[in-house]
Formats: structure tokens, C-alpha cells, sequence
């Protein structure tokens, strides 16, 4: 308790005892001493088991207000050392990051040229290893943010400081492949059948560069025979092109999931049937 408080306590209980003396004193002018001092005594304990009550009572409240700044200072300290654990991870990775990226530099070189859609199949061994590996950089962060007590703006703000220490291209590149995507089709259908078709193309552009002067009698028996053989070769460029997709989608959308995880990124389903 404050000294303002016993003061006004004090005052206030003096003011209520005197009156109830002087009451006492009133109705009993014609008693007898014993029951008047009976009676000032029982006023007298109940005023002090007032006092006590109060005073217990302050006491118990400062005593919680105590525990609860205690407790908040604790869970604040557990949260300062939760987000400098993850900030140290972060910058860890990052350096990771930087001797991984020196190993297919050389990929991301190469995509300088890569420009529209239909120079997919001509890129698709570089757009596989530099989206591959930005997929699984983002995927490493995400994995360790999401399993963190962090709130989702300080995941937000670590993520966008471990992106912003990725090579501009290393972002533009699942950028363009996505835009070029959405640019084949407006779903997996859409986007297969248009694929094949510039994947075939690619193979006959170079089967021609490889034989000049063949009449297109030949060129064209020849691609027929090839769409029939090498199905399977084609089924799996399609696929690879599908799952490049997703890798791109899902790594743009990383830093919605990791500041909402209930966030859907719409990636190609595998399971849909109708749009194959």
C-alpha cells in the first residue's frame, strides 16, 4: 500500500470509530461501564479485521501484478532469444546459399536469353537446375520459420531478409517461367498440349539444322515416327514442365504461407484427370 493510501484509511477509520463511540457513549449513558467497553471492542475488532482484510487483499494483488510483469518479461526474453536463434539461421543460410549458387552460376548465365515461352524447350535443362534450387531454398526457410513461435510479420520480415540476399536473377527466372506458364494455358490441359507443341517443334527445328537441304517430305516422316517412339520422352518433358510450374508458384507464394498458414498456393494437381 501507498503512504497516501494508510493515510486515507487511517483517517477514515479514526472518523468511523469516533462515531461509533460517541454512539456507544449515547445509548448507553445509563449502562454499565462493562458493556460499554464490550462494545467499543467489538467495533475495535471488526475495524481491525477490515484493515487486514484490505491490506491482505492489496497485497495479494501487488504480489499478482508482480508475478504477471515476472511472466511477461520471461515469455519476452524467450521471444528475444527465439528471433536472434532464427535471425542467426538466416544469415547462416544465406552464406550456404552463396557457395551453393557458385556451383550452377553458370545455369543462370545461360537463361540470359531465355525470353518467351516457346524457348522453353530449348532452356528447360537450366530452368530445371536454377527453379529447382530456388524451390529448395525457399522450402529450407519456410520449413524452419513455420516451426517457430515468431509472430507472422517478424516471419514475414525474416523471409524478405533471406530473399533479398538471393541474386536478382535467381527471382526473376521462376518469375518469367510462371508468367510464361499462364501466358500456355489457362490450366494443365491448356498448358500440356501447347508445351508438346513447342517441344516437337524444338525437335524438328533441330533435326532440321542437322540435316540442311532434307526435303520436308523426310522431316515430316520423320517427326511422326518420333512422336510414336519417343512418347515417353515427350511425357516426361511435360511432366518436368508441370513440376517446374509448381515449383515456381509455390516458392513465389512462400512468404504468404509463412505469415498465413493456411494459405493455398494454386499449383497444378497431379490427381486431376480431367486435365490431362
Amino acid at each position: 500500500m501507498t503512504k497516501r493510501e494508510i493515510i486515507t484509511l487511517a483517517f477514515f477509520y479514526t472518523t468511523l470509530i469516533t462515531i461509533a463511540l460517541v454512539l456507544i457513549l449515547n445509548n448507553n449513558k445509563a449502562g454499565n461501564i462493562s458493556e460499554i467497553i464490550q462494545a467499543v471492542t467489538g467495533v475495535l475488532t471488526l475495524l481491525l479485521t477490515v484493515v487486514t482484510v484490505i491490506y491482505v487483499y492489496k497485497a495479494f494483488n501487488e504480489q499478482k501484478r508482480q508475478n504477471d510483469n515476472n511472466e511477461h518479461q520471461i515469455t519476452q526474453n524467450n521471444y528475444d532469444l527465439e528471433y536472434n536463434r532464427c535471425l542467426d539461421l538466416i544469415y547462416r543460410q544465406i552464406e550456404l546459399n552463396k557457395k551453393a549458387i557458385e556451383k550452377f552460376q553458370g545455369n543462370i548465365n545461360k537463361l540470359n536469353g531465355y525470353e518467351t515461352p516457346n524457348q522453353i524447350p530449348y532452356y528447360i535443362s537450366h530452368l530445371t537446375v536454377v527453379i529447382s534450387n530456388f524451390h529448395r531454398f525457399c522450402q529450407i526457410i519456410e520449413t524452419f520459420l513455420q516451426r517457430s513461435i515468431l509472430h507472422p510479420n517478424d516471419k514475414g520480415y525474416l523471409f524478405i531478409l533471406f530473399s533479398e540476399n538471393l541474386p536478382p536473377d535467381l527471382h526473376l527466372i521462376p518469375i518469367r517461367f510462371k508468367n510464361h506458364i499462364d501466358l500456355l494455358g489457362k490450366n494443365i490441359k491448356e498448358v500440356r498440349n501447347k508445351s508438346r507443341i513447342d517441344y516437337i517443334s524444338f525437335v524438328k527445328s533441330n533435326y532440321q539444322k542437322n540435316n540442311i537441304g532434307l526435303e520436308d517430305k523426310w522431316v515430316n516422316d520423320y517427326m511422326k515416327k518420333f512422336e510414336i517412339e519417343h512418347n515417353e520422352e515427350i511425357e516426361n518433358y511435360l511432366r518436368n514442365i508441370q513440376i517446374l510450374a509448381n515449383f515456381s508458384i509455390a516458392s513465389l507464394d512462400t512468404k504468404e504461407r509463412v505469415m498465413n498458414p493456411n494459405f493455398e498456393s494454386k499449383i497444378f494437381s497431379f490427381k486431376d484427370k480431367n486435365n490431362y
